[in-house]
């Protein structure tokens, strides 16, 4: 007979189906006994962080909220489940070509995060996608291992070329991505200028075929464009070097029924391609794992990276099999699914005036934390980190810290009937500040936030497993101050700081004012020690 779960182990369960934790925490995330959300993985029994206990050791060390948290853990073990599926899957089906993934520096291309991914997708043997030419440097610089392959994209200028054939020249396995039948003469001319063999591929518009957003006329070759294309190829002796076919839907995109069709028309493509010459041993598919329906997907559990790999290989083997060619080897690019999970935003709410409040005060900006929620309405998971195992004392809106509110967070995606305005609460612990995270947003959101009301960017913290505490502060990056800012701005406030008259004292108020504002330049460009009257 099952066991009756206590009180206690009832309202955290209660917890975990509202805010709907399994589906975007995972294996990652867990409740603890005392009401305390933590980073404690299922997969690794040695790490688990107390997200409260991580704020109070952060307050020890002199920061303040916000705090930008990343888990390289939990990048690499994204890493693991997407090679891990299509392993799985390769083996079921007798798929021969093999599969290797690209990580998109756009995505979240912050030292940290590449870093942590060449260090854990090395052994996978994992590559790297640029879109500019200081991507490629960064590329050049980091990539996982010395074979890695580098998947060229965006707009080429010269310079872009001149330095990812050198690379090639070099012996580094760089593909250039063709966009354009002018880019193409452009690469054909240098690198023969150069001669140097260059490894390409074609980039496919997947509007032309019928697939893609309506209205949007995205990056690739139409069909003309690529016939002319494949004319120059012939022409210049280059087709023995088209190692590379690609089709790249964009994230989200919708179903998994839209990747199977592109990626069957790019199959098709392929085989055409390879009856003229060319090699073609690449297949690059793009991402599709960070986005269901149209919308952000969270939920990355394992079935569902099965369920990516099989759409895949099945829609690619299928017709090879019956041309009798062999399968190419499958190009992915999920950033968004690799990195969103690894980082999170910890913050205090301020104890509301009354505890029927509509509204409370959050430490944040939501343009500078999450700019895909302010411009573009995503809803990532929130909730709190302590309290949760006791029912919720209230619901409330989340007004930022900008001038105005200009943040508000007003709509949850929670496991409720009706989808009622706010987010559930606990009552404030003794009637102080009331932690809280904000998760899934280690992509795009650093990449693209803005500087709203000079508020700048957060604390970066890095949190590692450590075998004899638990866990340690790998890294810990100090937040933009008030005078980096204001300098990133075009303002020197060094002449203003002399703006005293002759005669001002030290005592004076005009002395009290510099001195003022010299050591508000040095300060956490947030508010802080803010108090409300419950807490005073």
């Amino acid at each position: 007979m099952p066991r009756t779960p206590s009180t206690s182990e009832a309202r955290l369960q209660a917890a975990a189906h509202l805010y709907r934790l399994d589906d975007w925490g995972g294996d990652d995330l867990r409740l603890l006994p005392g009401g305390d959300l933590a980073v404690a993985p299922s997969w690794d029994a040695g790490l688990c962080v107390s997200l409260p206990a991580l704020m109070v050791e952060l307050h020890a060390q002199g920061l303040s909220p916000p705090y930008l948290v990343r888990f390289p853990a939990l990048l690499k073990r994204r890493i693991e489940q997407l090679y891990g599926a299509f392993s799985q899957v390769a083996r079921r089906r007798g798929y021969g070509g093999g599969m290797e993934a690209l990580y998109p520096i756009k995505v979240n291309p912050h030292r940290q995060v590449v870093g942590a991914l060449a260090e854990a997708g090395g052994s996978f043997g994992m590559g790297l996608e640029v879109g500019s030419r200081a991507e490629l440097q960064i590329a050049l610089t980091h990539r996982p291992t010395p074979d890695a392959l580098m998947a060229c994209h965006g707009i080429k200028d010269d310079a872009y070329l001149h330095m990812a054939l050198l690379a090639k020249r070099a012996g580094m396995r760089l593909c250039l991505v063709i966009e354009t039948p002018s880019e193409a003469r452009r690469i054909l001319d240098l690198s023969q200028r150069l001669e140097i063999q260059p490894m390409l591929g074609v980039r496919l518009a997947p509007e032309t075929m019928g697939i893609g957003a309506p209205g949007r006329r995205s990056f690739g070759l139409d069909d003309a464009q690529l016939q002319e294309v494949i004319r120059l190829l012939m022409a210049g002796r280059a087709m023995d070097g088209l190692e590379m076919v690609h089709l790249h839907l964009g994230s989200p995109f919708g179903p998994l029924e839209d990747l199977a069709q592109a990626v069957r028309l790019a199959t098709r493509q392929l085989l055409t391609l390879r009856n003229m010459g060319a090699p073609l041993t690449l297949l690059d598919v793009g991402g599709g794992m960070g986005g269901e329906e149209g919308k952000l997907a969270w939920n990355l559990t394992a079935g569902r990276w099965h369920r990516y790999a099989e759409t895949v290989m099945e829609s690619i083997q299928g017709l090879c099999d019956e041309a009798g060619e062999a399968h190419p080897r499958i190009v992915t690019e999920n950033g968004r699914a690799l990195t969103a999970s690894h980082a999170m935003l910890l913050l205090e709410l301020c104890a509301p005036e009354r505890m029927d409040a509509a509204t409370v005060t959050a430490c944040f900006s939501m343009i500078g934390s999450l700019p895909d929620a302010w411009a573009m309405g995503h809803r990532f998971p929130a909730m709190p980190l302590v309290g949760l195992d006791q029912p919720p004392a209230l619901r409330a809106v989340l007004n930022d810290l900008t001038c105005d509110h200009d943040g508000r967070l007003t709509h949850f995606d929670l496991r409720e009937e009706g989808q009622a305005m706010g987010l559930p609460l606990p009552a404030s612990p003794s009637g102080g500040r009331l932690p809280l995270g904000i998760f899934m947003l280690g992509a795009y959101q650093e990449v693209l936030s803005g500087r709203h009301n000079l508020l700048g960017r957060p604390h970066m913290i890095d949190v590692r497993g450590d075998d004899r505490t638990g866990w340690r502060l790998h890294e810990v990056i100090p937040g933009d101050r008030a005078g980096a800012l204001l300098r990133e701005m075009g303002y020197d406030l060094s002449a203003g700081l002399e703006m005293g008259r002759e005669g001002d004292g030290p005592g004076s108020g005009v002395a009290m004012l510099q001195d003022a504002m010299r050591a508000g330049l040095e300060r956490y460009a947030y508010p802080e020690g803010l108090r409300t009257e419950d807490e005073s």
